[in-house]
């Protein structure tokens, strides 16, 4: 309840999330998330993989994988989880240049 949220110290605003609402994808960031340049480590490529992922769900035309970016930067198991769905909603957004810059 609002009383427990505040004797904690948790202020958790509520997400807003209309299901109905597609929003627009920015395929520039999208872009410069998926760039795996100067990527040599395997701490390298698992830093790249979380931040593609929160990227992914941060631009996700879908309302409800938008709504859970911010958890999933503070849970990385959640940002795993949803990587695939938020994969798949971005990449039928993207034009076929950037597909194609990405597949490359």
């Amino acid at each position: 309840d609002q009383k427990g949220q505040r004797q904690s110290g948790l202020s958790i605003p509520a997400p807003a999330v209309n299901p109905s609402v597609r929003h627009l994808v920015n395929q520039g960031n999208l872009q410069r998330a998926w760039d795996v340049s100067q990527r040599a480590s395997r701490e390298d490529w698992d830093e790249w993989m979380r931040r593609f992922a929160i990227q992914l769900l941060r631009e996700a035309p879908s309302g409800a994988l938008r709504a859970t970016a911010s958890l999933a930067h503070a849970y990385q198991p959640l940002a795993r989880e949803l990587f695939s769905a938020a994969f798949v909603c971005c990449w039928e957004e993207l034009n076929d240049q950037y597909k194609q810059n990405l597949i490359q």
